[in-house]
């Protein structure tokens, strides 16, 4: 085949210059490729394939060559083969062709876009090359396009003809002037109008690019690197512009002259305005959601701790993650009499919508229930499991501690607590000596059983002791490495020994927190309540 086999005048825009070396620019093209590419004869025989193409398969480039793609890919050489077979006899490329190969090695079917073109010389058709490009995410499919410019056949013609079909723009700048030596149609396309490129300094074309444009002489010329930018904001104005400005994400990668030293820079990119303008409006759309969910979850808890005669309580709570999704801890104080009142913390299955109807049910039944004259913690939970079991209609289920807090009836000033557990960690008693107790047992949980077995437990609280109800985001916070754990807890609640409940609420949701690296993957609720007999009706 011959260097210029098949190339159309129009193919590649060229200005006056110094000589590019055809093989060089065709074995830069070839080498830097992170897609398949590969050359066949006229039998549709492998002549050259690259070491991405060979990559794909497990074997080595030069196991390729005389082979046919029936030997190679038995699994799949019916389509490519016919529509190898057809580029040949019609002259014609066949575009995005998709195949699915398995590895020599063990592993999974694997699949592939495929491309086919015709490589012509006078007139006629005397091969076909090929590239094929795994199936990826967007990000990468960007990269490959913007190393567009890799070895791709050992003729100018087949370099010439990848840079006329190229999907991205792109734009040869040659000499430390980045003078345009050529572009193809999609680069012309992708920028504003300025006339003719050809001949003309990029910088002096594009004012807009010229601080970018004094990177490229010494990273890409002088010490040849390949040079990548992302979405980067160009002040070109104009209707399709965003707040004036015009995005692309690009690739500058050195090519070398005839003596093999790089002289020329080949560009190769896109433009990501609409794909910037997308991306901004879902960032808008999840702050709204956010704000929404933030809100949604605040309504599900009360608004601040209530003055509770007789008590000193404080609450903590952090949802999960960024605050995006609604969470299924919950907790809720309020007063059944004048020196009665009700405690309640619990945390559902599941998370979003569903997590916060159950979790509305759960506070609002409870409330309503507890109203009743006679009202006891365990009959209450048991008449909100029989509230769940009437309304769900999928497997969701909660755990739950409800508690009643009665002041006035210590004469030592402390507090009159009856719990009920179902299925919840059990509460703490945290002794003024920093000794700490499990009470309340651990009752089923609520939403799975038709009659749960849910018993209750009186304690007295005396002045200077704490109960700490939570949920097990608290303990497992950090897990599996760093995970907190109840000993954690336990050795805290003992470091904490005569702090307020504000104060250890507070510490508590801090070394939760501190666990995680990021934020937290459950939520985290805590409830204290201690003695503080200064603090009359």
């Amino acid at each position: 085949m011959q260097h210029r086999a098949g190339m159309s005048d129009d193919a590649i825009t060229t200005a006056a210059g110094p000589e590019v070396s055809s093989s060089a620019l065709v074995e830069s093209l070839f080498a830097g490729a992170e897609f398949g590419l590969g050359l066949l004869d006229a039998d549709l025989r492998f002549v050259r394939v690259n070491a991405a193409m060979a990559h794909m398969d497990g074997l080595a480039a030069e196991d390729y060559v005389g082979k046919t793609m029936e030997e190679l890919w038995p699994g799949a050489s019916g389509t490519p083969v016919a529509a190898s077979r057809k580029v040949l006899e019609s002259g014609r490329p066949v575009r995005d062709l998709r195949i699915s190969l398995r590895p020599r090695e063990a592993g999974a079917e694997r699949g592939f876009d495929c491309s086919l073109y015709p490589i012509a010389e006078d007139g006629q058709v005397v091969g076909v090359w090929t590239a094929v490009r795994e199936v990826m995410d967007e990000r990468r499919a960007r990269r490959a396009e913007a190393r567009l410019a890799s070895e791709l056949a050992e003729q100018q013609v087949i370099s010439a003809q990848v840079f006329a079909r190229a999907p991205a723009g792109m734009l040869l700048l040659w000499g430390r002037e980045l003078v345009v030596r050529s572009h193809n149609k999609q680069a012309v396309e992708q920028l504003p109008e300025r006339g003719d490129l050809t001949g003309r300094c990029i910088a002096d074309a594009f004012p807009e690019v010229r601080a970018l444009a004094e990177q490229l002489p010494e990273a890409v010329l002088e010490r040849g690197e390949s040079v990548h930018f992302e979405d980067v904001p160009l002040a070109f104005g104009g209707d399709e512009a965003l707040e004036g400005n015009r995005h692309y994400t690009f690739t500058a990668l050195p090519v070398p002259g005839a003596d093999g030293e790089a002289t020329g820079v080949l560009v190769v990119g896109q433009e990501t305005t609409d794909a910037v303008r997308h991306r901004r409006a879902l960032e808008r759309d999840l702050e709204d959601e956010h704000r929404i969910a933030t809100q949604l979850q605040v309504s599900l808890m009360p608004d601040r701790m209530p003055n509770v005669p007789g008590a000193d309580i404080a609450s903590a709570f952090r949802p999960a993650g960024d605050g995006h999704e609604i969470g299924g801890d919950f907790f809720d104080v309020f007063p059944m009499g004048p020196k009665c009142w009700m405690m309640v913390i619990g945390d559902v299955c599941g998370k979003g919508a569903e997590a916060a109807a159950l979790t509305a049910l759960a506070r609002y039944t409870l409330r309503a229930a507890a109203i009743q004259e006679g009202a006891e913690p365990a009959e209450l939970l048991v008449q909100l499991n029989e509230a769940v079991m009437r309304q769900r209609d999928d497997t969701s289920f909660l755990t739950a501690v409800c508690a009643f807090l009665e002041s006035g009836r210590c004469e030592d000033g402390g507090l009159r607590i009856t719990l009920s557990v179902a299925g919840h960690p059990s509460p703490l008693k945290v002794s003024a000596e920093g000794v700490t107790t499990k009470v309340g047992g651990r009752g089923a949980l609520i939403g799975v059983w038709d009659a749960p077995d849910l018993r209750e437990e009186v304690i007295h609280l005396r002045p200077g002791e704490r109960l700490v109800l939570y949920t097990d985001g608290v303990v497992e916070a950090g897990a599996p490495a760093a995970e907190l754990g109840d000993e954690g807890l336990v050795e805290l609640l003992a470091d904490t020994t005569g702090h307020s409940a504000r104060a250890t609420a507070a510490a508590i949701e801090a070394a939760a927190l501190s666990r995680d690296k990021g934020p937290p993957r459950d939520d985290v609720a805590v409830l204290v309540v201690s003695p503080h007999p200064e603090r009359d009706p």
